[in-house]
């Protein structure tokens, strides 16, 4: 053989050392090639979660959109609702006039039938009393 080096075993431990941590690499190596497909793996299943999320978000979006739409319909089908009782208030008092009217006519009617009938008796009396005055002023002339 040839001469060996007089550093050969220092060389050979350094080697040996080389060997051991080439070896402890290669397994890092393999156990970070693994945990960066579990991390692919973990990242896909969090992108498919995220869309699935954002979807669902989108869908509530346009539910909400929807109810402040019915809302804002039922305002205003609650003013319109306002507009017409105010109405039918209006024309209930109206109602409540015409009503009454004809039992206002017959009110007048009877008070005015009084008054003709007092006005008849007033007349028939005073028209009495002058033809009585005036029966009596000729049986005196006489």
């Amino acid at each position: 053989m040839a001469e060996i080096c007089p550093y050969h075993s220092e060389h050979a431990a350094i080697l040996s050392r080389l060997k051991e941590d080439t070896s402890e690499l290669f397994e890092v190596k393999d156990n970070h090639t693994r945990a960066l497909f579990d991390l692919d793996k973990k990242c896909s299943h969090l992108d498919k979660f995220n869309q699935d999320a954002q979807r669902r978000l989108d869908d509530h979006e346009s539910l909400i959109k929807a109810i402040a739409k019915v809302g804002d319909e039922m305002s205003k089908t609650n003013d319109k609702l306002s507009k017409l009782l105010e109405t039918q208030e209006i024309d209930r008092k109206r109602i409540e006039l015409l009503e009454q009217q004809p039992a206002l006519d017959a009110l007048a009617r009877q008070k005015r039938v009084k008054e003709i009938i007092l006005t008849v008796v007033v007349t028939s009396a005073a028209s009495g009393t002058i033809a009585y005055m005036v029966a009596l002023s000729k049986l005196v002339v006489r």
